[in-house]
Order: structure tokens, then C-alpha cells, then sequence
């Protein structure tokens, strides 16, 4: 597995998710050589991912990769009652789960307890039917490690005023695309509510997606 490329999304943009699924592809070596594929965008009207046709190429580099995902996950309304819009937005953790499943990669989300999983669905219900339909497998840790060994984690962590995507691998490394220093060492996701050692002021919300080959 490769180390977490030193990539540094666009201050003040939106594309942390993106930025965690071309992380992840070129941790697990499937990035630059492999990526010969099309993609759907969101249809708004149907509910579904068969909207327009989004081509995904290795001619990209890897931030330009990055900008062509996020047209695809960038789908989610900010503020109090968040919904899906047709439009440049925060990222759906569904919309990145879908792509990381068309781009070959298994996935499992993972949910650190019931007491998260009834908040989340309370907060984003439409996520969660949207993961029900892409048969997404959802794990409750119930103090079970959020990582297992051979794996990579992209979590949604939380700050006073926004949400953010990261990733990380079974070594305690992280990728965080808001910040200048790669590599970075940070506790395990389910430490972050007691632990100093992670992005300051940022708490896990209670959900991650596990990812592997």
C-alpha cells in the first residue's frame, strides 16, 4: 500500500470527499494506472444515480480527478435541515460511497453506536435511504475498532460549524486535505471525543466508510 499523496484541496472549497476517494485510490496503487470508467451523476427527479454521465479517466491528474468526483458527491445542502440539491454543495457520504463502489472498491459503512445511528438517521434521513438503496452493508461498532487491518477509513468528522472528510489507513496515518502536512499521525476515529492527538477542534460524527480492495 502507498502512503497518502501530499494533496492540498483549494481553500475554502468543498471537495474533502473527493479529495479522501482519489486519497484512498492512490493509497491502494489503483491510482495513476487504473481508472478507465463513467460514472452517473445524481438524478434529482428520480432519485437515483442515473443522471448525466461523468467520465472519469487516468488522463487526469489528481486533482482534476478530484473536481470530476466532487460534480458528482458534491450534492448536499449545508445549514440546519440539510437535503440533497442540484448544484455545487457539501459532500453526500452516500454519493461517495457510490463512487468508491463504481470504481470497483468494497465497502461497509460503520456507525460507532445506536445512540449515533438513531441521531444520523433522525438528521439525514435522505442519506440513509439513499445508502438503503445502494445495498450498502452498515456496520453498529458498539466499541468495536472502526478499523480493521488491510483497510482504509474515510470518516466525517465534525467541527462547531461544518462537517469534513478525512481519511486513514491501519497505521495511525492520515489524510486530511485542509492541511498543508502529510504525513499525518492521529489516534484511532472513535478516540477523537477524549483524544488531543487528532484535527484540532474536531470530533468524529459517529460514521465512516471502511474501504478495500
Amino acid at each position: 500500500m502507498n502512503k497518502f499523496p501530499n494533496l492540498r484541496q483549494p481553500k475554502g472549497s468543498a471537495y474533502c470527499g473527493p479529495y479522501c476517494i482519489v486519497a484512498c485510490l492512490y493509497a491502494l496503487k489503483l491510482l495513476p494506472h487504473v481508472l478507465l470508467t463513467e460514472i452517473n451523476k445524481y438524478n434529482f427527479k428520480e432519485k437515483n444515480f442515473n443522471g448525466e454521465l461523468v467520465d472519469l479517466t487516468s488522463a487526469y491528474n489528481l486533482n482534476e480527478l478530484a473536481l470530476k468526483i466532487y460534480s458528482v458527491t458534491g450534492i448536499l445542502s449545508e445549514g440546519k435541515d440539510p437535503a440533497y440539491i442540484d448544484g455545487s454543495g457539501s459532500n453526500s457520504l452516500a454519493a461517495v460511497l457510490y463512487v468508491l463502489n463504481k470504481l470497483g472498491l468494497k465497502t461497509e459503512v460503520v456507525i460507532a453506536d445506536s445512540t449515533h445511528y438513531t441521531y444520523l438517521q433522525t438528521l439525514f434521513p435522505f442519506e440513509f435511504e439513499l445508502l438503503n438503496q445502494l445495498k450498502a452493508p452498515i456496520t453498529v461498532l458498539n466499541d468495536q475498532p472502526a478499523m480493521l487491518g488491510g483497510q482504509l477509513l474515510i470518516s466525517v468528522i465534525a467541527f462547531p460549524d461544518s462537517l469534513h472528510f478525512v481519511a486513514n489507513n491501519d497505521k495511525g496515518e492520515w489524510f486530511d486535505s485542509e492541511l498543508n502536512d502529510h504525513q499525518l499521525n492521529w489516534d484511532a476515529i472513535e478516540q477523537w471525543d477524549t483524544s488531543s492527538n487528532k484535527r484540532e477542534k474536531a470530533t468524529w460524527l459517529g460514521i465512516s466508510i471502511r474501504v478495500s480492495i
